[in-house]
């Protein structure tokens, strides 16, 4: 250990100034794959359970929808599903591998200038396919996001480059901190402000990769309860819960040794 410490410094001391940048960019490139959030990018942005895991969802969930638009509609409602964007419809994993490449914590300004910046975001496979399928059914297709209305125009100009389809966009809106998606969810459903569509919608399915992207859900909920607990029987109805290991409310869990 004390030899490479040495070995190191020895070159810092003989290279000129203009050869340290890129010595340190060698061991910040090398460091990467020992950073605690590598394998979760590494396994979302190449594995092909990822790519698996998403489909299967998708697919499975098709014949579910189709037999909750036609036999769970009230009168007075028209059908709808809520989806949310990011590694729900959308891929933003590169920029959590910009980050990590750049040794910086996540934050707003930094989201911000990548996600005003579409050609890093890709879809996730299956988006175009699902957002399509629901709105050919007869459901209108709903995308509850936690992305600043700052975002805005890259964002649209993603989804349509994609083809992934929708009908409206509740963003959260520029200045307000507060990004529990339930007040939109009630909105949507009754028809009211800032939802845009006016008619009640009947919500028959929601889609996204945080238990917070789903009505009145949040980890402390379902915190050491096991899948036997009734707390997870809308999920493979109605909840369709898709895989994001690499941020998320679950970071903020801790294991019971108990």
């Amino acid at each position: 250990m004390k030899f490479c410490f040495c070995i190191h410094v020895l070159i810092y001391l003989l290279l000129p100034i203009s050869n340290l940048f890129a010595i340190d960019n060698y061991y910040n490139e090398n460091n990467i794959e020992n950073s605690k959030n590598y394998d979760s990018i590494l396994w979302y942005k190449t594995s092909a359970e990822k790519i698996a895991i998403y489909r299967e969802i998708f697919e499975l969930s098709k014949p579910i929808l189709l037999n909750a638009k036609k036999n769970k509609i009230k009168s007075g409602y028209v059908c709808g599903v809520v989806f949310d964007i990011d590694e729900t419809i959308l891929d933003s994993s590169e920029f959590n591998y910009k980050i990590l490449q750049e040794g910086k914590e996540y934050g707003s300004s930094s989201w911000k200038k990548y996600a005003n910046a579409s050609k890093y975001t890709i879809a996730i496979p299956g988006a175009s396919d699902i957002t399509n399928y629901v709105h050919s059914i007869g459901c209108i297709v709903n995308i509850v996001t936690n992305r600043s209305t700052l975002t805005l125009l890259p964002t649209k100009e993603i989804l349509n480059k994609y083809n992934i389809y929708y009908d409206q966009i509740l963003f959260v809106e520029t200045g307000i901190k507060d990004k529990d998606k339930n007040s939109r969810f009630k909105a949507i459903i009754n028809g009211k402000y800032p939802s845009k569509i006016k008619y009640k919608q009947q919500i028959i399915a929601y889609y996204g990769d945080n238990i917070q992207d789903f009505p009145d859900s949040y980890q402390k909920n379902y915190f050491n309860k096991d899948s036997s607990n009734n707390i997870y029987d809308k999920f493979g109805t109605e909840y369709f819960c898709l895989p994001n290991p690499m941020y998320g409310s679950w970071t903020n869990n801790k294991i019971n040794n108990n």
